[in-house]
């Protein structure tokens, strides 16, 4: 299988390095390269190009590649994707060989899995995940599409995280509650109520982050 990644960031050299580990463990992945508007086509990135941007993938050469969000930011995973889409690009899933899925796991397309994440059964992940290294996700849990999880974070059983949260390294979500569609958990937050659509919250337990002397939201 061939795969160009959607971003040039130092998530994206990550990926290379699980499509290695695909390949040593009887997978052929092989990454062609990279799509970025930020970088020059051309350039060089962990010995790859950068082929462009989205548009590449209307090219006659590039049917046969598959596209993998390989960014940290969701609302930078929802526009690639819609490029990639206008041009007729179709997606892949990476996922490390170290990573731990039990029964009854559902994973959609486009998803980045990195080394050492657990999932354990009956969890639904949706399309464009980004999970990162030491996630742990339990029973009956349910990701949205363009989920990122930062390196460490705890998603508990029963667990409704919605699409486009954001959560940073380390955060802990407790059982049952639902975190809201494009909601941000600050690093190392302790999440104990629902988390309202659009908010962000930080600290132990976790509390709306409040700006110049205004709340950025309630929790639900």
């Amino acid at each position: 299988m061939k795969v160009a990644l959607l971003g040039a960031s130092g998530l994206a050299r990550e990926a290379v390095a699980v499509a290695a580990a695909m390949t040593e463990d009887g997978n052929d992945v092989e990454v062609v390269g990279f799509i970025d508007i930020s970088a020059d086509p051309g350039d060089r990135i962990a010995g790859l190009p950068v082929l462009g941007d989205e548009s590449w993938f209307a090219r006659p050469g590039a049917r046969d590649v598959r596209a993998v969000p390989a960014m940290g930011s969701p609302a930078q995973r929802r526009r690639a994707v819609a490029g990639v889409r206008r041009h007729g690009g179709r997606f892949a899933t990476l996922i490390h060989p170290t990573v731990c899925i039990g029964t009854r796991v559902r994973v959609g397309e486009g998803c980045l899995m990195l080394p050492l994440t657990s999932l354990t059964t009956d969890i639904e992940v949706g399309d464009f995940v980004s999970l990162n290294p030491g996630c742990t996700i339990g029973h009956d849990a349910r990701i949205g599409s363009f989920v990122n999880l930062s390196p460490g974070t705890r998603i508990s059983g029963g667990v409704d995280v919605r699409e486009g949260a954001d959560l940073g390294a380390g955060a802990v979500v407790l059982p049952g509650l639902r975190v809201g569609r494009d909601a941000v958990v600050g690093a190392g937050a302790v999440v104990v109520r629902d988390v309202a659509d659009g908010i962000t919250v930080v600290g132990v337990p976790a509390r709306p982050l409040v700006r110049s002397g205004a709340s950025a939201g309630t929790t639900a």
